[in-house]
């Protein structure tokens, strides 16, 4: 090797080290999205319904990140139709919305508020429709649900309770979807500028706010509607000290987040935004039972019926009870 090709070939591999070092290396894609997902539901278990799986993790690639009429879209409604999901759009781009570093903006602002932000654009508004939809009819597939008609949605044949679980239970897969989102905002090492843009919405499309120093229905924040789907999702479960546990550590986190956003300026700089991170970095963990949580969320919906019976793999999972916690949730002495 001549001391001229030494030298190229030394440019080359320091080039290809710089260009490395420079990559994103928490850039979020679907694959990420799934593992927080699967970590969440099932913590490493074995769901006994890889289909499933597989269609849930589709529908939600659709609903929330599809942009731009890629093929990755196409393959996935294409898999939803195998499935069997029934009510799905014929085509991909009866779906499509804005592509671009800013697609977030068009699918990322809220499960319910999203519609809020089309600005009476009919068009958006008929493909967001359509997208939770998606979700939600293949949550019914997978939960082996049939919802009557629309003049018989009164009748017996009707479950609107369970409807509403359902409903949640995609609205949990949404909102996971989004703090992934938060956590590649955050996800540098060193946070910079861009990081703290990303956050905000600045650089790549708003999103739902993180943390809100007063949220309600009409300014709602990622605390506030995970605490409103969980509500709905384990209602049987209210009374147990797993669900209060984990609403506990979810409330005692958004007092932290909000307090912090409703500081002089919100989080303005990287100082607050390292302390965002923070906090970021731990509604991850709670849910996922990651560090030194439980994942209490996966126990709690291997507790429900609806779940183990589409998951066989989960029966028989459900953390057992000891004597002296089943005293106390029967006197009720668990805020």
């Amino acid at each position: 090797m001549t001391r001229s090709t030494r030298t190229y070939l030394f440019v080359a591999l320091f080039l290809c080290g710089i260009l490395a070092i420079a990559q994103p290396a928490y850039a979020h894609d679907a694959e990420d999205h799934n593992a927080e997902l699967e970590k969440i539901l099932f913590n490493g278990k074995n769901p006994g319904n890889d289909d499933a799986v597989r269609a849930l993790e589709d529908a939600a690639y659709l609903c929330v990140d599809f942009c731009g009429m890629n093929g990755k879209g196409v393959t996935c409604l294409e898999s939803l139709k195998n499935y069997g999901v029934s009510g799905l759009p014929e085509r991909a781009d009866d779906i499509d919305m804005p592509g671009g570093k800013y697609h977030r903006q068009y699918t990322h602002r809220g499960w319910d508020d999203q519609i809020k932000y089309f600005n009476g654009n009919a068009e958006q508004e008929d493909h967001w429709a359509k997208r939770k939809d998606l979700l939600l009819n293949t949550s019914y597939k997978v939960f082996g649900y049939a919802p009557p008609p629309d003049f018989l949605s009164w009748t017996s044949l009707s479950n609107k309770d369970m409807e509403k679980k359902y409903e949640s239970f995609c609205a949990l897969i949404y909102y996971v979807h989004v703090l992934g989102d938060y956590v590649e905002d955050v996800g540098s090492d060193y946070l910079a500028k861009d990081n703290l843009d990303k956050f905000n919405g600045v650089s790549n499309g708003r999103k739902i706010a993180f943390a809100r120093p007063h949220p309600n229905d009409d300014n709602i924040d990622i605390f506030y509607e995970f605490d409103q789907h969980l509500k709905v999702l384990f209602a049987n479960q209210a009374s147990t000290i797993v669900y209060k546990q984990l609403m506990s550590d979810l409330n005692t986190l958004a007092g932290k987040a909000r307090r912090l956003s409703g500081s002089t300026g919100g989080i303005n700089d990287l100082e607050k935004l390292e302390e965002a991170k923070m906090y970021v970095n731990e509604l991850m963990d709670i849910l996922s039972g990651s560090g030194s949580h439980a994942n209490r969320v996966h126990e709690l919906l291997a507790g429900e019926e609806f779940f183990c019976k589409a998951f066989p793999g989960l029966k028989g999972t459900a953390r057992p009870k000891g004597w002296l916690e089943g005293l106390i949730e029967r006197v009720g002495l668990v805020a």
